[in-house]
């Protein structure tokens, strides 16, 4: 929403009606049923051991690596890994542009202009043009992750002349869509993008109901996050906590614990456990 509201926005649409008209009648279609195939696939694919290289070019790049880049601190996966460190294990996903030759023209194709990176004495090290570099999803990408080779999938998303094209192994789909303004064609995108991130880690179980119990605790929002996640589960048991003293034992919990589990989980039974404790003691 907030993505439409800003680019109608900046964009100063005279058609601005028009375009969100066109926009109300796809949703109203909820032609979303094709979903559930490629759903299954990805997670079929998950389980197999393969990794996805989600395939595109430049007028689509932004939003799928938006949706991709948002799974590792969403559901707790490994984000992409960047070449230029020493050390680093593989993302589940990763962006691919085959039409860019290089990391920098795969970036400045990205952007549609060339990346303006922070050089700050505090954080350079993590802001560079280098660093930035290091994220190559450039055709290098399938030279740099040579050990992988056998593994990768293509997920291939394009725009055609009548829609967007999704490809997935064995699957095709072609999405139809009115002749409306790249602003719209990518909120779609989105949403459909969105949409399959999400079931695909609910067959993860990294969710329960609304709440994304797998959040990875990488920064304050999202420590934030974890601690009123756990208020309410733990409120749906008939257990009321301060957020205070679960704060306390969230960051107990952080400095014991290697993060390849829900955060909001271990959070909840530490709390039942300090409740059981207080109960055994004389």
């Amino acid at each position: 929403i907030q993505m439409l509201c800003v680019g109608l926005a900046l964009l100063e649409f005279e058609n601005a009606s028009e375009e969100w008209e066109k926009l109300k009648r796809f949703l109203s279609s909820a032609p979303f049923s094709f979903l559930k195939n490629f759903v299954e696939k990805e997670d079929a694919l998950y389980k197999e051991g393969k990794y996805i290289l989600y395939t595109t070019d430049k007028n689509l790049g932004i939003t799928v690596l938006t949706d991709t880049t948002e799974r590792a601190p969403t559901f707790n996966l490994n984000p992409f890994e960047n070449f230029k460190d020493e050390f680093y294990s593989p993302s589940r996903v990763y962006l691919f542009f085959p039409a860019s030759s290089t990391s920098k023209e795969a970036w400045t194709d990205l952007l549609a202009r060339r990346p303006r990176t922070f050089h700050w004495k505090e954080v350079t090290d993590q802001t560079s043009a280098e660093r930035l570099e290091g994220f190559d999803f450039s055709q290098n990408l399938l030279s740099l992750r040579r050990p992988l080779r056998n593994l990768h999938k293509l997920f291939e998303i394009y725009e055609a002349e009548n829609g967007l094209r999704l490809k997935l192994d064995n699957l095709d789909y072609l999405m139809q869509l009115e002749r409306c303004s790249p602003l719209i064609v990518h909120v779609i995108l989105k949403i459909l993008l969105n949409t399959l991130s999400t079931l695909v880690m609910g067959k993860w179980g990294r969710y329960q109901g609304n709440l994304m119990t797998w959040v990875r605790p990488s920064n304050n929002k999202l420590i934030d996050r974890a601690i009123r996640y756990t208020q309410v589960i733990l409120k749906d048991r008939g257990l009321s906590f301060s957020y205070k003293d679960v704060a306390k034992a969230c960051f107990i919990v952080l400095e014991k614990e290697q993060w390849n589990k829900s955060l909001v989980d271990e959070i909840v039974e530490k709390m039942i456990y300090s409740i059981s404790e207080s109960d055994s003691r004389p």
